[in-house]
């Protein structure tokens, strides 16, 4: 399997992250800024280019045959810029969310307050092109408490034994989170999994790293910056 992670383009909580430096200031589901739409539209003129050969044209350089994406919006608006140029199924994955779900912290940063995210109607009628989970109703796709650090490694086994067992000789996408790209991170390499401040492992905003997964997982490239107007 060769495994393309890719951090969503930049969310309207990373830049008033990169302005003020405060967690609070953060929303439970944040939609894409300017600059997230441009990242994840240069992303995709690089992943879904085509080059000609003598026999004539074939499939993006990359070979990805499948695209899977978190429920989360920022990954979502990133998937409906990706899957076009991809020409791959697009499929929403809910154990691919961010660490903690979906939540917002209280005036302490102590508290954790729950929230549902976006349900089945709302992603049918925005994003038809989207595979969406049988179970997902209505009412929300995180109906849930807050996800605790001992949770989190438990969810990336699942996903990563989920991958393999899918997609084992096959070349496949994943946008994810930073926190949960740590998580996966972690599995592949044999490593501790990290609590919810640690960041072990950067991916700037619409990066790619590519793991290949054989007898051993072999980092072919990490942070590789496909993007022309910047990444914050």
């Amino acid at each position: 399997m060769r495994l393309y992670l890719i951090r969503h383009g930049q969310s309207v909580s990373n830049a008033e992250w990169d302005a003020s430096g405060l967690r609070q200031v953060r929303v439970e589901d944040p939609v894409l800024t300017d600059l997230g739409r441009r990242q994840a539209a240069d992303l995709a003129a690089v992943i879904g280019a085509r080059r000609g050969t003598s026999e004539g044209p074939v499939d993006g350089l990359f070979g990805i045959s499948r695209l899977y994406s978190s429920l989360m919006l920022r990954a979502v608006e990133t998937g409906a810029i990706l899957g076009p140029a991809l020409g791959a199924p697009w499929v929403a994955w809910t154990d691919t969310h961010e660490v903690g779900g979906m939540y917002v912290e209280d005036e302490t940063g102590q508290t954790f307050l729950s929230r549902p995210g976006s349900g089945r109607a709302y992603f049918a009628s925005r994003y038809p092109e989207l595979a969406l989970p049988a179970d997902l109703s209505d009412e929300g796709w995180w109906l849930r408490p807050f996800e605790t650090d001992s949770e989190r490694p438990a969810r990336a086994r699942r996903v990563w034994d989920a991958l393999g067992n899918r997609h084992a000789g096959d070349s496949i996408a994943l946008i994810t989170h930073l926190g949960f790209y740590n998580q996966i991170m972690a599995i592949a390499l044999g490593l501790p999994p990290p609590a919810l401040s640690q960041v072990w492992f950067e991916l700037d905003n619409c990066a790619i790293t590519i793991l290949e997964t054989g007898v051993r997982v072999r980092v072919i490239s990490a942070n590789l910056k496909a993007v022309r107007s910047g990444s914050q």
